[in-house]
């Protein structure tokens, strides 16, 4: 499926995906670049309170880590940056745990608002079977369930938001009808790059 900030394909299989929008007159919508950190450090942070060291890709200093005696090691494929997958690119900010890529996000700015996005691969894909996920490589990290919510309010701490849990309104789930139907259920739309 076609994302409004482009990249490689992900395969929404097994992970969590995440998205944040900003609106333009935010402070954190004009430092993109910052925000974009501040996200995966607070993922990265999460994840060192459960022992487990990932780094930012641009932080490694051209190293591959030392895997830690509980990881699975796996060959690590060449980085490819026109291939087709995006984790098995590499940029700037990704996370990196034992020299595989399992967290990517992008941006897209429009004229009201910066949006957000990424994904923690939680388990590769049979479908894509070269590519880890972080249960592959840490299988003895807890349990998982509560991730979302934790790295929801990590954020929002962060960014000096209220966090709240809500109900979608009528208004915002017919907008999203809308929007899959005229965009993601389309061919049209998917297919044009």
């Amino acid at each position: 499926m076609r994302r409004r900030t482009g990249g490689g394909a992900i395969l929404h299989h097994h992970e969590l995906t995440y998205s944040l929008t900003v609106p333009a007159q935010n402070r954190w919508s004009k430092k993109n670049s910052d925000l974009y950190r501040l996200v995966h450090l607070e993922i990265i942070q999460l994840l060192h309170q459960s022992s487990v060291v990932a780094q930012l890709f641009g932080d490694l200093d051209g190293t591959q880590q030392t895997p830690a005696s509980d990881h699975q090691t796996f060959p690590i494929d060449p980085i490819d940056q026109n291939d087709f997958m995006c984790f098995k690119r590499r940029a700037d900010g990704d996370i990196i745990l034992d020299g595989h890529k399992i967290v990517g996000s992008a941006q897209r700015r429009k004229r009201n608002a910066l949006l957000q996005h990424g994904s923690i691969l939680l388990f590769g894909s049979e479908f894509a079977s070269e590519i880890h996920g972080l249960n592959e490589i840490v299988p003895t990290w807890p349990d998982l369930r509560n991730l979302a919510e934790k790295l929801a309010k990590a954020i929002f701490a962060r960014l000096k938001a209220d966090y709240s849990v809500g109900v979608p309104s009528d208004q915002e789930l017919d907008a999203s009808r809308v929007a899959y139907s005229s965009q993601f259920d389309s061919n049209d739309w998917n297919l044009r790059r």
